[in-house]
Parts: structure tokens; C-alpha cells; sequence
């Protein structure tokens, strides 16, 4: 390990639970209006401090008392929810998942082989810290966009998402038939471009897709090109 190095990792998990800290303690008056609240702008840098610590102070001791400080944590957490529950307080579980990622990230800088050069380990937890935060204080634009949202929308991504994150990673990536001018994977990219184009300009009242030209011509004309028009139903 070089001279700076730890300092800069210490630095690093502050930073990052300071961070995610900053943003619970201004999103308090909004997740918490009942009285309860977690911890803010200085507890989350003393959890990931303690984190980094305990994954440093085990180089010497050994893994248990990187157990030890997360069960800690995990102890705390759950006392401070069944007294929520116990009081009739309204609150989910975004505070402690803030913890749980303040811990992690302060026990990912100290590390030494997880993440290698120590360059991409920087990279990653500043990276995670800043999406995390970001997703944490997403509620009041988040929760509008749900609301709207219908189930038909939900089935309708998840079909999109399985077409083209799980079936065309399986298609093979080589020709096939006549003069070996069929390529599955190929075929299966146009499929996926066209579905993701109708899908983000599908209206909300559309209720399916019929064949119709673009031009004012007969569908059975050459010179027209044909599209999808949208049928509201």
C-alpha cells in the first residue's frame, strides 16, 4: 500500500457517507414527518468510517469484526423500525437501505483485491455514492411517474426488457441460408430497434398497432411505404 493511499481511502468513505448523509438529513422533513429520523449529515460519514476501519482493522484480525460492525448496524436498524412499527409511525425502508449502503461503500474503499486498480475501486464507490443519492432523493419526481403508470404499461416494458436483455443475447451471431444472408443476431437488433422505437412513441390511449401507409396512396401501391398506425380503443 502506498503512503497516501489509506488516507485517500479514509477520505473516500467520509466523503461518500457524507454524501448520501447530506441528502437524508434534507429529505427528513419529507420521510419523516411523524418525528422519526435515522441520522443525517453526520451519522452516515461515521458509519462508513466505521466501516473502513473494521475492513482495515481486520487485515490484522481477521474477517469477524467486519461481521461484527455490520451486525452492529443491522441491530440498530432493527430496533429503530419495530419502535417505529410499535409507535403506529408510516415510513418504509429507504433510511435504512441508506445506512446499509453508507456501511458498504466505507467498507469497499479499505478494500484491496475486490476491486482492482485502486483507480477503478475509486471510481466505483464515488460512482455508486452519487447514483445512490440520486435514487434517494428521486422520491417527489419518482412517485408522480408510478402513479401514472398502468399495468399494461408494466407488462408491455417487461416484454420489451425480455426481447432484448434475455432472447437476443441468445441468438447466434452467424449466417445462415442461402448465400448466408441470414444472421439471427442481426435480425433479432432490427426487431428490438423497431419494437424500442414504437414502444417510446406509443400514446397512452393507443390500444394496439394496425398495417397503414404513410402516403396518401393504396397500401398495395409501391410507391408508398408502409407503417403502423395507432388504434384507439
Amino acid at each position: 500500500m502506498e503512503p497516501y493511499e489509506l488516507y485517500v481511502s479514509l477520505g473516500l468513505a467520509i466523503a461518500a457517507g457524507l454524501l448520501i448523509g447530506i441528502e437524508r438529513e434534507l429529505s427528513a422533513p419529507r420521510d419523516s414527518a411523524d418525528g422519526s429520523f435515522l441520522g443525517g449529515a453526520r451519522t452516515h460519514p461515521l458509519v462508513a468510517l466505521v466501516a473502513g476501519l473494521s475492513v482495515l482493522v481486520s487485515r490484522e484480525t481477521g474477517w469477524p469484526v467486519v461481521v461484527a460492525a455490520f451486525a452492529s448496524l443491522i441491530l440498530f436498524l432493527v430496533v429503530n423500525f419495530f419502535d417505529d412499527v410499535r409507535r403506529g409511525a408510516e415510513r418504509g425502508l429507504t433510511s435504512e437501505a441508506a445506512f446499509l449502503v453508507s456501511f458498504l461503500l466505507g467498507a469497499l474503499s479499505l478494500t484491496r483485491d475486490v476491486i482492482r486498480p485502486r483507480e477503478y475501486k475509486f471510481l466505483a464507490v464515488a460512482g455508486v455514492a452519487v447514483v445512490a443519492t440520486a435514487l434517494f432523493s428521486a422520491k417527489p419526481a419518482l412517485n408522480p411517474l408510478v402513479r401514472r403508470l398502468s399495468r399494461q404499461d408494466v407488462v408491455a416494458t417487461l416484454k420489451f426488457l425480455i426481447l432484448s436483455v434475455v432472447v437476443l443475447p441468445l441468438l447466434p451471431d452467424r449466417a445462415f441460408g442461402p448465400f448466408d444472408a441470414l444472421n439471427p443476431r442481426q435480425i433479432g437488433t432490427l426487431v428490438v430497434l423497431m419494437a424500442g422505437s414504437a414502444f417510446s412513441d406509443t400514446p397512452p390511449s393507443c390500444t394496439r398497432y394496425m398495417v397503414g401507409t404513410r402516403g396518401k396512396g393504396e397500401a398495395s401501391t409501391g410507391a408508398n411505404h408502409l407503417g403502423f398506425r395507432c388504434v384507439r380503443g
